[in-house]
């Protein structure tokens, strides 16, 4: 909503600084200003128009990637004006001395021409005296679109000089020098507003983007809640209905080997909730492998292009070699080697790394007697390293790997070994060289010192090179050669990570179907188990209610209570019967068999009831025939005495 509300005053105020910007452009169009071709350009200006807020894309990146590609392409001095804290965190670490000045507090307030004024008497007033100067910002075409631009700045001289500007002849130094100043002005104000207005708009439509995004989340997370909520409320009701009864302490006392084996056996059964957080962990780090293995294609499909136009530098160097004829000394004579070992800074890509420390191993195995020293490229190799060799690891360069390899890296590594003081007479690159998408081979690439060359057989068909041209060239030789094997070596470990994490991805996915199955094979189990329980819960109840019913008003006699433990015995044996055929049997068998040994048991149970019934019966009866025939002896004793 703030960014809208802004967004809406910057649009209208837009309308009202283009013709600023506009006019200045027109009066140059007008006198046929002509730009001084690169070579002539000794000073140039450059002015990142930024400001000091993010959250709104690549509005700010954008401007900065332009001005490196701006950089790139010039050899001339410059120096870069800052607009904006954003510009200066991205550009000061590449171009610390050329920041010849930042402006801060940008983008609090909307831009006005007071600001644009101060900015430009600060560039002119600044002491660097450029000839030819750019302005980068951000063009604002509608409310989701804006595009990099540039307008060009001119010195008075470049003015003066210009094709038509004798029409104006009128206009002396000093009139012309005022113009200058406030055209500059001009056209900052004008590039400030295109940049306010597009920034504004860009960070509407990121927060909307990210308003959207948390929308989705929450209700995400709400179903996930509930479901969880359910799931637990579902299982304690289960748990509530299922044991209530035979919980009770009668049941307990009764029957106490109907639960227990079973209540062991759930409580010791697989959760689901750890499958699920294990099966939910898999999906995540699936989803982390594919999204890797993305960036890898990508950056592999880069490295393969870039490596064609890579390997004619380490090929011509190498061929200049054999030309000559270059004897390298063997292992007896050789005093001082240098090995490279050609790695980067990331993993997960296979054995790429673990290949070339290897293959260093063996090279030191086999002369332990020779003073070496290595250079490790890359953080991997000292990480694999330094255990063995930390004391003969020369030097170590980091940062590789973050980003395509360059000559320009090349040479400053290059340049490093050189004034590195170590005189060595031999040395070896050892690097992957990159033969298809799924295959690599650990190579090398043989170093020669200065009088190694001038010795070569063929060396003196070159006796026009004096030593200056040859340490020249060895240094720009080595440069080549790593250059050549960082590229080879980048190219290899791109398409290696790539194949790493598509099998990573394919192996994620085998253990998804196998957690999915044990999941639903666990669930499916835990369920069938919980209607197990039911069933000997019932019984147990049943024996429970029909004993306390039959034998309320009395106390069991010996035989009954024997009677009474014999079917709780049998009713125990049942329930691990049932159980184990539950566990290696069909369900549709085991829920056959279940009701079959419940019909078995109730007949049991009720030929005992009805024995106990009728030995109850029996003895009333003979009891009941005992007291009449006392009664009729005591009536015939008393008929007698009559």
């Amino acid at each position: 909503m703030v960014s809208a509300a802004k967004y809406a005053r910057a649009e209208r105020e837009l309308k009202n600084a283009r013709p600023y910007g506009e006019g200045a452009a027109a009066f140059y169009d007008r006198v046929s200003v002509k730009v001084p071709p690169p070579e002539e350009r000794k000073k140039r200006v450059i002015v990142a128009m930024t400001s000091d807020k993010g959250l709104c894309g690549a509005v700010h990146s954008s401007v900065c990637k332009a001005i490196r590609a701006e950089i790139a392409t010039i050899q001339q001095d410059y120096r870069i004006v800052c607009v904006g804290d954003k510009s200066r965190a991205q550009l000061v670490r590449q171009y610390p001395r050329n920041i010849m000045m930042v402006v801060t507090d940008i983008g609090r307030k909307s831009p006005t021409f007071a600001d644009a004024g101060l900015i430009s008497d600060a560039i002119m007033s600044s002491g660097y005296d450029f000839d030819s100067g750019v302005v980068f910002y951000n063009y604002f075409r509608s409310v989701v679109s804006y595009r990099t631009s540039t307008i060009p700045l001119y010195n008075e001289a470049t003015i003066a000089n210009a094709e038509k500007y004798p029409l104006y002849d009128s206009l002396d130094s000093d009139v012309t020098q005022s113009y200058l100043e406030f055209s500059l002005a001009a056209l900052m104000y004008h590039a400030m507003k295109e940049s306010s207005t597009s920034e504004h708009s860009a960070r509407m439509t990121a927060m909307d983007g990210a308003s959207k995004n948390a929308g989705d989340m929450i209700s995400k997370l709400t179903l996930s809640y509930n479901r969880t909520r359910q799931a637990v409320i579902t299982k304690e009701l289960i748990e509530i209905i299922s044991g209530a009864a035979a919980l009770t302490p009668d049941n307990m006392l009764l029957l106490p080997s109907v639960v227990g084996p079973f209540a062991a056996q759930v409580r010791t059964m697989a959760t689901l909730k750890d499958i699920s957080i294990r099966l939910k962990s898999v999906k995540n780090i699936q989803k982390i492998t594919k999204s890797m293995k993305m960036v890898s294609a990508a950056k592999y499909a880069r490295a393969e292009r870039e490596l064609k136009g890579a390997r004619p530098y380490g090929e011509g160097a190498a061929a200049f070699y054999d030309r000559v004829a270059i004897q390298p000394p063997p292992p007896e004579a050789r005093k001082k080697r240098l090995i490279v070992a050609m790695t980067s800074d990331k993993g997960l890509c296979g054995a790429i790394h673990s290949s070339i420390c290897k293959a260093i191993r063996a090279e030191v195995a086999a002369n332990p007697q020779q003073d070496y020293r290595i250079v490790c490229i890359g953080d991997k190799s000292r990480a694999q390293l330094k255990r063995l060799f930390g004391n003969n690891i020369m030097m170590v360069a980091t940062e590789v790997g973050r980003k395509p390899p360059t000559f320009a890296d090349a040479g400053i590594i290059a340049e490093a070994i050189m004034s590195s003081g170590y005189d060595f007479d031999s040395g070896v690159i050892f690097y992957n060289w990159y033969r298809s998408v799924v295959s690599y081979r650990t190579s090398t690439i043989p170093l020669y010192d200065e009088s190694s060359i001038t010795g070569a057989e063929k060396f003196p068909l070159y006796d026009s090179l004096d030593s200056d041209v040859t340490q020249s060239y060895l240094e720009f030789s080595l440069a080549a050669l790593l250059y050549h094997a960082m590229k080879e070596a980048n190219t290899s470990e791109q398409s290696a990570r790539m194949t790493a994490m598509d099998n990573a991805s394919k192996n994620a996915g085998e253990m998804i179907d196998k957690l999915t199955l044990t999941f639903n094979r666990t669930r499916q189990a835990r369920l069938q188990t919980q209607e197990l329980l039911k069933i000997f819960n019932k019984f147990a109840t049943i024996c429970h209610e029909y004993c306390t019913h039959v034998y309320a008003e009395r106390t069991l006699t010996a035989a009954e209570r024997d009677c009474v433990n014999k079917c709780a015995t049998k009713l125990s044996h049942a329930n691990s019967v049932i159980y184990s055929a539950f566990l290696r049997e069909h369900p549709i068998r085991t829920q056959r068999r279940i009701e079959a040994e419940e019909a078995k048991l109730r007949a049991q149970f009720e030929a005992a009831s009805a024995a106990l019934s009728s030995e109850t019966t029996s003895s009333s009866s003979s009891a009941d025939l005992k007291a009449s025939s006392e009664n009729s002896k005591t009536t015939s004793t008393q008929s007698t005495s009559t």
